[in-house]
Formats: structure tokens, sequence, C-alpha cells
């Protein structure tokens, strides 16, 4: 087993996407009657690694402006999952439900990493990663947050917003935060299947917008059963 390059399909990243999922049901489903010592200790883990992430990042010997910065999908998620079980806001859970299930599932599935488990950064970007579903499954098992239309409508248009302003942002730097400037992931991804930049920054809007309302749908069936009822 090779432990000094990350391979996309191999044992590690199965035990890796494992971890991810089971780790954040069983701390949904065992925090009942601990609701708020388990909000803190999730939003905490949040902060931490996110921390962590940036430290990481920001060594002066690693530092690079087109990696560095904390401006990725999964970097923001890590911050609102904190936010999301912290707070009765609705918008945070809302991001942090539309996001978590349809844009950074992406990030476990074809991770941008090379490194594998005998480097620091594979284990930093894996917990990090690791918090979103933790705050993810929270909200939804523990704190039974359920998706409206009225969410649907202001995440999508959060999410176009940010998108074009990193879209804007790589564009004249010649980055690629949230993978919509000119350059690909480390790895093969289901961006290579979109076309050439700049064509598929407008594929990936498109496809993430038809996936947000495929998320929603789950609930609108119920809502119209419990309706009829």
């Amino acid at each position: 087993m090779n432990f000094e390059t990350f391979v996309p399909g191999s044992g590690v990243h199965l035990v890796a996407l494992l971890t991810c999922i089971v780790i954040p049901i069983v701390v949904a489903l065992s925090g009942k009657g601990m609701e708020g010592m388990f909000r803190k200790i999730i939003a905490g883990a949040c902060l931490v690694t996110w921390i962590a992430t940036l430290l990481y990042s920001f060594h002066p010997e690693r530092f690079e402006w087109d990696f560095s910065l904390p401006l990725h999908f999964c970097n923001l998620a890590n911050l609102i999952g904190a936010v999301a079980v912290l707070s009765p806001r609705r918008i945070p859970k809302s991001i942090l439900y539309f996001w978590g299930f349809t844009l950074c599932p992406w990030a476990f599935l074809t991770p941008s990493l090379e490194e594998g488990p005998a480097h620091l950064w594979f284990w930093i970007f894996w917990l990090y990663h690791l918090c979103i579903p933790l705050s993810l499954f929270w909200t939804v098992i523990r704190e039974h947050y359920r998706p409206s239309w009225a969410d649907l409508k202001t995440i999508l248009i959060l999410t176009w917003a940010f998108t074009l302003v990193l879209a804007l942002l790589d564009h004249f730097t010649g980055w690629n935060y949230g993978f919509v400037g000119p350059g690909m992931p480390l790895q093969k991804s289901p961006l290579d299947a979109l076309g050439p930049y700049p064509i598929r920054v407008l594929w990936m809007l498109l496809i993430g917008s038809a996936l947000f309302i495929l998320a929603l749908l789950p609930w609108l069936l119920p809502q119209k059963i419990r309706k009829k009822s």
C-alpha cells in the first residue's frame, strides 16, 4: 500500500470515505439529550480544522496565492457548518444542506489531493472535510432541518453570485478557486467532461442548480402527503 501519494479509488481512499460517512451518522444518532454539548464539539471541530488548514497553507514555505487562500466551496462550508449547528438562523443551514449534499461530495469522490497518509496535509485535508458531513448530518438528523422552495431560491442566488465572483477573480489572476478558473483539479474529475474553459463554468452552474433542485425534491412529497392527511 502506497502511503506517500494519494491514489483515487485506492484502499486508503475507501477508508477515508467510509470514515467521513460513518462517524457523522454515529455522532448525529448518539447526540440525543446532549445536544448542547454536541453542538459545541462539532462547531469547535469545524473551527479548529479550518484554522489548521489555514496555518498549514499560510506557512511561508508552502504559501501560494493560487492555492492557500480559503476560497474553495469546502473551505467556506467548513465555517458555515460551525455557524449552522450553533445558530437558529435558516440561511447557514440551507447553504450547508445544498452545498453539503451536491457540491462538496465531489471533494470526497475526486479529491484534489496528491499527498498520502505519510504526509501531514493528507490528515488535515480529510479532517476538515470530515467536519462538513459532521455538521450536515447533525443539522438534518438531529435538528430536523428540511429545505423549502424559498431556501432553494435563496441558495441559488447566493451560489451563483459567489461563483461569478470567484470566476472573475480566477479569470484575471489565472487562479482556480472553486475550480471555475482556467486550471483543472490535480486528479481526474467530472470537470474533464464539461469541455474547455470558460464554457465549462456555465455548465457547472447549470448542473449545480439542477442538483440543488434534486436535493430539494425528496422533501416535497412528504409535505404533500401531510397536507392531504
